[in-house]
């Protein structure tokens, strides 16, 4: 039974829905037929299902079609850390940005081992779920990194366009460079230092155009110094010079970033997740 719109994407519309067997809610994801239009949803569910099973993952319960819709159904979480970082008026407490960090890390980092990138971290993909853990959500432009059939990692090279959201993508993205591990960890230290801030400095920038808009927010990346971004925030400046200092196919030290992020935090603080009350 089809119930209320909780979300939408690139891709298609997201609803609430209640299983008439079971009386279980779940998510609805329903992505439109169109004409040179690849099946995006079938792709990221396949991607999913490699997921399903491993914590802060949603589970994938099915795939279908629908009318002129291909559909997906899974498991319904809560807000995402977007929304929720708006209802606590754009400022997260120091231990709260940490906690909420540690987990985001922990599911870039799983998703890694499972030789995937997801290629569009930001806030609003990941989402609240049972007792307040922090869920990786949206996999419609993750990719493999390791080729299934060599074992080996995908080569550097340039793409057509930019992958990802402009205010999260690295440099790499937007200089239309093929992405790696890197710059999943890069958006996501992005995320936590516009958590830290309130905003980033290119979140200002106007253009005439995409292509003007997206040069001046590059060129104010490039230029950005570490220290002024991060706001005197040592462990994100540290976490952030430690990814854009790593080579193309150069594995993320996950356990210095780790230790790094949560070295501003006493291990009372270490325990604290984020409500699903969404309390700040």
């Amino acid at each position: 039974k089809l119930q209320d719109k909780i979300g939408k994407g690139g891709f298609g519309m997201v609803y609430r829905i209640v299983d008439l067997e079971t009386g279980i809610p779940k998510a609805l994801k329903l992505e439109r037929f169109g004409p040179n239009r690849h099946a995006v949803l079938f792709k990221e569910a396949k991607i999913l299902s490699h997921l399903t099973g491993m914590h802060g993952f949603p589970q994938l319960y099915s795939t279908t079609v629908m009318r002129n819709h291909w559909a997906m159904s899974m498991q319904l979480l809560g807000p995402n850390l977007e929304t929720v970082f708006k209802d606590c008026g754009r400022q997260f407490p120091p231990q709260r940005l940490l906690a909420l960090g540690l987990q985001m890390l922990k599911r870039i980092e799983d998703i890694h081992s499972s030789f995937f990138l997801h290629q569009d971290v930001k806030p609003a993909n990941f989402a609240l779920g049972p007792e307040g853990d922090v869920y990786l959500i949206d996999f419609g432009l993750a990719k493999q990194y390791i080729c299934p059939e060599t074992g080996k990692h995908i080569p550097e090279k340039q793409r057509r366009g930019m992958t990802g959201t402009l205010s999260f993508a690295s440099i790499n993205a937007q200089q239309h460079r093929q992405l790696s591990r890197r710059d999943d960890i890069i958006s996501l230290l992005y995320s936590l230092i516009y958590f830290h801030r309130g905003d980033l400095p290119w979140m200002y920038v106007e253009g005439t155009s995409k292509e003007i808009l997206r040069s001046q927010v590059l060129r104010m990346k490039e230029s950005s110094i570490v220290d002024d971004l991060c706001m005197g925030h040592s462990s994100l400046a540290a976490c952030l010079q430690h990814a854009e200092g790593l080579a193309f196919g150069e594995r993320p030290s996950y356990d210095l970033l780790h230790s790094t992020l949560a070295s501003g935090l006493t291990a009372r603080e270490l325990e604290v997740t984020a409500d699903t009350d969404s309390r700040c």
